[in-house]
């Protein structure tokens, strides 16, 4: 069957404001992540982005498709242990 869970529980920050750009997230987030994977992404609602790391970075989004983004990591962290699922990821490109 799919692949196997991951080893560590994600760990996702959820805001509604704060941060002015995905920019700033983004660099925060590395900043954050530099001795290793802690935050495995960042969602804002007001301005909307969402930042993905490691194996979410594919997932980053800029406006409104930014909380698809979060919704596709989470799709991917639940669908790991799933032999075959649909290719959410073609309805966002």
């Amino acid at each position: 069957m799919g692949n196997h869970p991951t080893e560590k529980v994600p760990l996702f920050a959820i805001g509604y404001t704060g941060w002015h750009s995905i920019k700033t997230a983004r660099t925060n987030l590395d900043q954050a992540n530099a001795n290793g994977l802690i935050v495995s992404g960042i969602l804002q609602i007001d301005p909307c982005f969402y930042v993905g790391d490691g194996k979410f970075k594919q997932h980053s989004f800029d406006g409104p498709a930014g909380l698809f983004g979060f919704l596709l990591s989470v799709e991917q962290l639940t669908s790991d242990v799933v032999s075959s699922k649909p290719p959410f990821m073609h309805y966002v490109k």
